[in-house]
């Protein structure tokens, strides 16, 4: 007699389930609305229109603007602006995450206490939006060394290369050969100078408000986003 009410009773369930109305299941599986079709609507006044947002499964109650949620150091500002797909870190699947693709300006740099050169530093991207990091002591930071000029010297050695009477001076081949190659000598200890001089540990100088960024190399680790390498202009 159990089995026979068990089974009763199990039939009588799925009878049930047969009956509800065709469009319970099809909810359950459509919880979004359609996205809106107009560009301007805002209504969380983020920026970031809410068609964008609801296209990429973001809230529109909650503000996107400076949330990240692929973790690529480009928040959702940036990645609008940018055209990236806010829930991938690649979104171009070039091997370079978004939020190091993207050239700015420093917006702000706050340093730790007691350490002037490590602290957070903020990047407004030129394509919109900021990328936020902590600058530690093994950041590196590569500055653009400036064009090379010409110097007065070299204007006033080809003028002793002449006479008087504006003539070459006879005789000065072998001077002129040892100062080619002390010229080479001086500059090529000033590329090394430079070269040593270019990569090196970021500090608060280097971090100015409204310096160029060409480049930054961020490193997601279990404390945040820390910049790993910054190039500057």
């Amino acid at each position: 007699m159990r089995r026979m009410s068990i089974v009763s009773l199990a039939a009588a369930l799925v009878a049930g389930l047969m009956l509800l109305p065709a469009g319970a299941s099809a909810r359950s599986k459509h919880k979004h609305k359609s996205c809106p079709t107009s560009a301007r609507v805002d209504r969380n006044h983020d920026r970031i229109p809410d068609r964008w947002e609801c296209r990429h499964n973001l809230s529109l109650k909650v503000k996107q603007t400076k949330l990240d949620p692929d973790r690529d150091g480009l928040n959702n500002q940036g990645e609008f602006q940018a055209g990236d797909d806010p829930h991938k870190a690649d979104s171009d699947n070039d091997g370079v995450k978004d939020g190091n693709e993207h050239a700015g300006t420093i917006q702000s740099f706050v340093a730790d206490a007691g350490s002037p050169n490590t602290g957070t530093l903020t990047i407004a991207l030129d394509g919109g939006g900021t990328v936020t990091g902590k600058v530690t002591a093994d950041t590196e930071c590569k500055v653009k060394p400036a064009t090379p000029t010409a110097t007065a010297s070299r204007d006033g050695e080809k003028g002793d290369n002449h006479g008087d009477n504006g003539n070459p001076t006879p005789n000065n081949s072998s001077d002129e050969h040892g100062d080619a190659n002390q010229n080479d000598a001086n500059e090529n200890q000033n590329e090394a100078d430079e070269n040593q001089n270019e990569d090196h540990g970021c500090t608060a100088a280097d971090l100015s408000q409204g310096r160029v960024v060409r480049e930054a190399e961020l490193k997601l680790t279990s404390a945040g986003a820390i910049f790993k390498e910054i190039k500057l202009g």
